[in-house]
């Protein structure tokens, strides 16, 4: 398995039971907006370990700047990837529900990596995936001012705002 072309943002879910909240999650339609190339794949970090390394070393060869890796249970991925690009590009690491502790072996997996293994974590399901798309456009826009200011004005369409309520209580 290579990469196709040359994305800037690699998104691994660890199995296609964890495609439902990645697509509902919004982050290809703000990677998109802010016209950022984006290539998903489905690696399992146990059951396809070299096809994994040979898919994370090839992207970083093809130029990919942010991983996004998305898993369920033991949550592997993310530190597998961090671990095989020996931590030369970002990593973030979404934990997704499910299993007997509902996620929370994924979110322990991810927080619990050792020193030098650097991996974000994110909130689990969609929003995590969003954060990771709006934390990736971010790190692009470190040498690209202008995508910084794109990703404010899709955020400020796709996102919104809640109004602000000043004073709406005072004692009397």
């Amino acid at each position: 398995m290579t990469i196709r072309y040359s994305p800037q943002v690699v998104i691994i879910l660890g199995s296609t039971s964890d495609e439902s909240a990645f697509n509902d999650s919004g982050a290809t339609a703000l990677l998109d907006a802010c016209g950022i190339l984006w290539e998903l794949s489905i690696i399992s970090a146990h059951r396809n370990p070299e096809i994994l390394a040979t898919y994370c070393k090839d992207a970083r060869t093809c130029g990919v700047n942010v991983f996004i890796a998305g898993a369920g249970l033991s949550a592997a991925l993310p530190g597998a990837i961090a671990a095989i690009i020996e931590n030369t590009r970002l990593v973030f690491g979404v934990p997704l529900a499910g299993g007997e502790w509902e996620g929370m072996d994924a979110l322990s997996a991810i927080q619990s990596l050792p020193s030098g293994t650097a991996v974000g974590t994110l909130p689990f399901g969609g929003r995590g995936f969003l954060n990771a798309a709006i934390m990736a456009v971010q790190a692009l826009s470190i040498g690209d001012p202008a995508l910084g200011i794109k990703l404010a004005d899709v955020l400020r369409l796709q996102v919104g705002k809640k109004p602000a309520i000043l004073g709406k209580r005072c004692s009397q």
